[in-house]
């Protein structure tokens, strides 16, 4: 195995935007827009669907399966009717932006999917554990190789080789490596770690708007991007580890010393030409260099053709009315804006690197250990907080079903009761039916229940009079007793509120009952 010859703490501060392609975008039911707060909300779903109800999640479900450009418009509508909702982590807009995803909600007819194609905004990389941005190890990388081949080509434009593989042919020329041979390349000998955030970082929605160079007054026809950007001053903490070259390596070592060369050498004359670049259509300079600064690099989206090549070898593609020409310099920049139009911007992915002590490394370690505690402690919550909430859902669930199967089989047990009920009153002779009726015993209350018909008899009591002459002893006297209390009920019983007819039935009762007139 190599041997690790030198490991470098290093810390790199923000000196503009930065924003590092992942190639994920924030989807339109992944964010709700907070306008009190002036700040973009990547939703925690499991919350927010949680929050609106199981009415309003199915409304949003029925939205997406339909699959279609104007469905996604309708989505952004949801979720702007729903904002309040919304919980999670909190992402800086403009009022420019603002304004922007209101004229988005009013779209309509065939302006919807070309409209809704150019508001996609691109998320930065970051951890997937945590959402916090991260700066790639490889980004970086990539950027000391450039400033390595830079310093030492120096400028020269020869030697000069073949399109198809000059830039491959070029590099083994500089490093003295074979690239058919990957051990042979030096930075293979140079390892740099992911560089995590110290604290939590600021984030923002930026538009990358394009500027002619001598021209701010006058921005191109490009489409302007919407990124998420880490705001300038944020720091970030890493490593750099240098690799001894096994024996008998005879391409180019690269070292510690040798890279800070190259950063000042490279990225400092970078700098100093897109500063007059800048000053020349009255755009603000960076903040001064840092004391203890290695150097300065440029890293990420929009960093200029002329930071992620060669110098004396570039060959850059500029698109003209006529077609493409070749230049060795871009003849327009980009710029983050907090507006589609050129808004005091800012150049992108400049930043400051410093080498810092061993303590210092231990201090960024010991933060980095208690921001990850704390992400993890969080992670852990919410966990246990969906674990709760899945666990309470299928008892209430368990509920239902028990109260539905309680439920059934008592509507079963009274279908049962009430059929066996009406089958025993069928069975009953007419005198037994005319006592169940007249009293209104749970027999004949049964029995109703099963065939409404049965309730004619009570409400005719004159039938069960009919049959009184059947009736012998008591059980005449309690048929006669049962007549008595539902005349009275019905207001049949006095005298002056009755027929002659009905008075005379009345008086054969209260004969039966031993009652005087």
């Amino acid at each position: 195995m190599t041997e690790v010859f030198k490991t470098i703490p290093i810390k790199l501060t923000l000196a503009s935007p930065l924003h590092i392609g992942c190639d994920q975008d924030y989807e339109p039911s992944s964010f709700a827009i907070d306008k009190s707060s002036k700040s973009l909300v990547a939703i925690n779903a499991d919350q927010f669907f949680k929050a609106i109800g199981d009415d309003e999640t199915k409304k949003f479900s029925a939205i997406c399966q339909k699959g279609t450009a104007a469905s996604l418009l309708e989505i952004y509508r949801f979720m702007a009717t729903n904002s309040h909702h919304a919980s999670g982590r909190k992402i800086a807009v403009s009022e420019s932006f603002i304004h922007h995803f209101d004229q988005v909600l009013k779209l309509h007819g065939n302006r919807i999917e070309s409209q809704l194609n150019q508001f996609r905004i691109a998320r930065t990389s970051f951890d997937p554990y945590s959402g916090w941005p991260i700066i790639p190890g490889s980004s970086v990388k990539g950027a000391l190789r450039t400033a390595v081949l830079n310093r030492l080509n120096q400028r020269k434009s020869t030697p000069r080789n073949e399109p198809r593989d000059g830039n491959r042919r070029l590099q083994e020329h500089l490093l003295n490596y074979n690239s058919r041979n990957m051990d042979t390349d030096p930075f293979r000998l140079i390892k740099v770690s992911d560089l995590t955030a110290l604290k939590p970082p600021t984030l923002k929605i930026v538009y990358a708007v394009n500027i002619k160079k001598g021209r701010i007054d006058k921005p191109t026809r490009a489409l302007y991007q919407m990124v998420e950007a880490v705001d300038a001053g944020c720091e970030f903490s890493g490593t750099i580890s240098v690799f001894k070259p096994p024996q008998g390596f005879r391409s180019t070592v690269v070292d510690w010393d040798k890279i800070v060369d190259a950063l000042e050498y490279f990225y400092g004359h970078e700098r100093k030409r897109e500063q007059k670049e800048c000053d020349d259509v009255g755009i603000a300079p960076l903040p001064s260099t840092p004391d203890n600064t290695a150097g300065i690099i440029r890293v990420g989206f929009h960093s200029g053709a002329e930071c992620v090549t060669i110098d004396g070898h570039r060959e850059i593609g500029i698109r003209q009315k006529k077609g493409t020409t070749i230049k060795d310099h871009t003849t327009t920049f980009w710029f983050a804006s907090p507006s589609p139009e050129p808004h005091n911007p800012k150049p992108f992915g400049w930043m400051y690197l410093q080498k810092i002590s061993d303590a210092e490394w231990k201090l960024a370690s010991t933060q980095n250990r208690q921001n990850w505690l704390e992400v993890s402690a969080e992670l852990v919550k919410k966990a246990n907080d969906f674990k709760k909430a899945e666990l309470e859902a299928a008892q209430k669930l368990a509920e239902e079903k028990a109260r539905a199967q309680e439920e059934a089989k008592r509507e079963e047990e009274a279908a049962q009761q009430a059929a066996n009920a009406f089958a025993q009153w069928e069975n009953m002779d007419a005198k037994a039916k005319a006592i169940a009726s007249i009293q209104g015993n749970a027999l004949y209350d049964t029995a109703v229940t099963a065939d409404p018909g049965v309730k004619l008899d009570r409400e005719n009591p004159g039938k069960v009079y009919e049959l009184l002459a059947q009736f012998e002893g008591t059980e005449k006297v309690d048929v006669a007793r049962a007549m008595k209390d539902l005349w009275i009920e019905q207001k049949k019983w006095k005298k002056k509120e009755v027929s002659k007819g009905q008075a005379l039935k009345v008086a054969e009762i209260k004969k039966i009952l031993g009652e005087s007139e």
